[in-house]
Order: structure tokens, then C-alpha cells, then sequence
């Protein structure tokens, strides 16, 4: 349900003054908490559901769209990750999602009510930057033999840099046969990934193991690729807190040009 149109808040556009691109590597060393945030519509009861054993847990229905580009929002910033603020905002439309390069925004982007939505109800699903940032996943893959999987394997080790390499060598697991899936492990890193009407958008973005490149929302999906997102899907419920408050401040410093 949409709240009748407010003004969108123009404290979390792009300044001529920010830089175009925060290095979250940098960030996380400086603040250990880093957190992000991403707006689900509806309540949290909404999502609840009841495992065999009788325990209750988020659906991953939490994650309502694509998994390629994950959208997220930095907090700790001058975005207000509180469900009431501006979490509640949603940049729509090409114009307004588009990436910011460091140009100057138009008035008429954020005066145009078009260009976002307001949500009534929203709650925010937050995780750990140190949680998913750098870092690789399961799932499983199968393979017709011994030599397919040495050769994904060969692809894969040329995929990765050194560093990821030291921070997960095992990429390809071992084979047992043409039934049996042999456990393989993308890669998935935080970017920073502003719009014209947000400064603070990130994203988290899947690289499959043979690939350098991460997963644009423009790229044909491969059939493997449902299997590995919803292993994501998995995994990240694994690290999820609910409306988490930052507990730092990002210094102006490390967003403004000197």
C-alpha cells in the first residue's frame, strides 16, 4: 500500500560534492560494523513461516526480486535506514535508477512523483558488510565426468584474482559420479552503486565461479543460475538481523571530495 505522495528527501541525493565511488574494502577496515540495509514491503509476520521442527523463520520471499544486483542501502550515512524515513522511498523508473557519474541532479527527478514510491508498511532486512562482502557460497552443480569438472575447475582458478583465491581456494569440490552434485562456490562481493536519487545505494553482486565479471540484470541467466541464487537465497538468511541501527557514524570525510 503507497502512502499518498510526500516530498522526496533530498538529503540522500548525490552531491557534485561526493565522491562517485565509495571503496567498500576501505570502509569496512575503518568501520568494523558496517551495516547495509534492503526495504521489504509488508510486516515481518508477513514472512513468517513454520519449519518442520516447529521453529518460525523468515521466508525467503524476503527477497521478492532478482537476485543479480541486489539492491541495498548503506547505513550509517545520511541515509535514515528507520522504516518511518527514508527507507520507506523507492527510486522508480530508468531516469531515476539509473547510475550517478558525478553529475549534478535535475530538480525535476526528484520533484517528478513518478519517479518513486512511498511505502506505507516496510521493515528493513540488514546484514553485516563483514557477513557478505568478499566472500563465496555453496551450491551444488553436477557434472558428466572427471574431466568437466577439472576443466570448470581450470576456469575457475583463472576467474580469481589472488586475493579471493586467499580468502577461499576451494572453489570446485571433489568428483563422485554423474548423480551426485559436486559442490561449487560463486563469489559475492558489496558495491557501491549510486542513482540519481540515492547516494547511498549498494548492491550485492554474484560472480559465478568461471566468471570475472559479475551477474548484470542484462545477462542471460543460465539455467545453473536459479540453483546457485537460491543457494544465495539460503545463505544470506543465515545473516539477516531486523531493523538493525547502526552503532557509527560515517565521517564526511569518507564520502566527500576533498
Amino acid at each position: 500500500m503507497e502512502y499518498e505522495k510526500e516530498p522526496y528527501p533530498i538529503e540522500i541525493l548525490p552531491q557534485l560534492a561526493y565522491r562517485k565511488n565509495l571503496d567498500v574494502g576501505k570502509l569496512l577496515a575503518k568501520y568494523q560494523n558496517l551495516l547495509v540495509v534492503r526495504m521489504v514491503t509488508g510486516t515481518v509476520q508477513d514472512y513468517i513461516i513454520e519449519t518442520e521442527a516447529g521453529e518460525q523463520r523468515l521466508s525467503e520471499k524476503v527477497f521478492a526480486n532478482s537476485m543479480v544486483n541486489l539492491s541495498l542501502n548503506l547505513a550509517g550515512g545520511l541515509f535514515d535506514t528507520d522504516s518511518h524515513t527514508h527507507l520507506r522511498f523507492l527510486p522508480s523508473g530508468d531516469d531515476a535508477t539509473r547510475p550517478w557519474n558525478g553529475e549534478s541532479i535535475p530538480s525535476v527527478l526528484y520533484l517528478t512523483v513518478e519517479n518513486y514510491t512511498i511505502y506505507e508498511t516496510c521493515f528493513g532486512l540488514c546484514f553485516r558488510v563483514c557477513d557478505i562482502h568478499n566472500r563465496t557460497f555453496p551450491f551444488y552443480k553436477h557434472f558428466n565426468s572427471q574431466e568437466e569438472r577439472d576443466e570448470y575447475a581450470r576456469n575457475a582458478a583463472g576467474a580469481t584474482s589472488d586475493e579471493e583465491q586467499a580468502y577461499d581456494a576451494h572453489f570446485v569440490g571433489v568428483f563422485k559420479g554423474k548423480k551426485q552434485g559436486v559442490e561449487v562456490k560463486p563469489r559475492i562481493k558489496v558495491h557501491h552503486s549510486p542513482t540519481m536519487l540515492n547516494y547511498w545505494h549498494m548492491t550485492l553482486d554474484t560472480y559465478r565461479p568461471t566468471d570475472v565479471n559479475y551477474i548484470l540484470p542484462t545477462d542471460k541467466l543460465k539455467s545453473t543460475d536459479k540453483t546457485m541464487f537460491k543457494s544465495l537465497k539460503q545463505d544470506l538468511m543465515q545473516h539477516y538481523e531486523i531493523d538493525q541501527k547502526p552503532d557509527y557514524s560515517i565521517g564526511s570525510c569518507d564520502y566527500q571530495l576533498e
